[in-house]
């Protein structure tokens, strides 16, 4: 297809970072957001390295567990890993993928995988629902090599060289969301799909804080919470749950529904703790727009 390209996310990624500065715009990394709290007019964020003043909040991060309660509820953070091969002969390379076009499975939780430049493949999936920590990134990372052995026997024998991964934020039927809600903007909700969508919801959010109506085709799109998600990263192949635990994470009791028996059954587990959040503060991914 003369028009499909390869895009190097992270590239990317400092590009907008570079063209937002060189336009006047601060960005303030290691910024974590522990407060947010509505006043007068304006918004008042508090965070590790200061506190900001604003008319307007858009919440654009990923699925936080620390988020507004209201949101954890319709979003859920999945672990998406890639791993990198060593270089692959050019007879490897033919045999594996004769016309290198970009691959994606059409599997509910499928693979995507391509050849770089330099022939390495790069095989990624949805291996595991579970937060990234150094011990679950490592099973992860075993089970996409298994998985791609499996699919690729002709490389059995290739040592992966890299491995990496971080969190998705699905919604429930994989469309995003944007608009207002108790006064904070917001856009999220890509479910795997953001790097091209984020980036178009960011220009029309833009416009649209600025006073400026533009079509936000997701603004009227009905977003009901997630049944028995109460803002934790859900496990359904062991059915139990990974909860946020003060920087932590822990594994809680089994999930199950109706949400009433769950609430009765599990007082001390993951809604308890939600809640707990709540009164706690809002998201670390939160992008302020600083007109006063």
């Amino acid at each position: 297809m003369p028009k499909s390209a390869q895009l190097h996310v992270g590239r990317f990624g400092q590009g907008l970072a570079m063209a937002a500065a060189r336009h006047g715009i601060h960005i303030y990394e290691r910024a974590r957001v522990t407060g947010l709290r509505h006043s007068a007019g304006f918004h008042n964020v508090a965070t590790s390295r200061g506190t900001l003043r604003a008319r307007a909040v858009l919440l654009a991060s990923r699925a936080s567990p620390e988020a507004p309660f209201y949101f954890r509820r319709r979003v859920i953070p999945i672990g998406s890993y890639i791993g990198a091969t060593a270089p692959l002969s050019a007879e490897q390379a033919r045999s594996i993928m004769p016309t290198r076009r970009n691959a994606v499975t059409s599997a509910n939780v499928g693979h995507y995988f391509r050849l770089t430049a330099d022939n390495r493949l790069i095989f990624g999936g949805r291996t595991r629902f579970a937060l990234p920590n150094a011990r679950s990134d490592a099973a992860s990372g075993r089970l996409l090599e298994r998985q791609m052995r499996d699919r690729f026997p002709r490389i059995a024998d290739i040592a992966v060289t890299h491995r990496w991964g971080g969190l998705v934020d699905l919604t429930a039927d994989r469309l995003p969301r944007a608009g207002e809600h108790d006064g904070l903007h917001y856009a999220m909700g890509y479910s795997g799909h953001g790097v091209q969508m984020s980036v178009d919801m960011g220009q029309r959010m833009a416009a649209i804080i600025s006073g400026n109506p533009v079509n936000n085709p997701f603004r009227t799109l009905p977003w009901p919470a997630v049944p028995g998600h109460f803002g934790a990263t859900v496990v359904p192949t062991l059915g139990r749950c990974l909860v946020p635990d003060e920087g932590r994470h822990r594994i809680t009791s089994t999930l199950a529904l109706p949400v009433p028996p769950l609430l009765r059954r599990y007082k001390d587990g993951p809604f308890r703790l939600a809640v707990a959040q709540q009164r706690h503060g809002v998201g670390s991914l939160i992008l302020v727009s600083m007109r006063s």
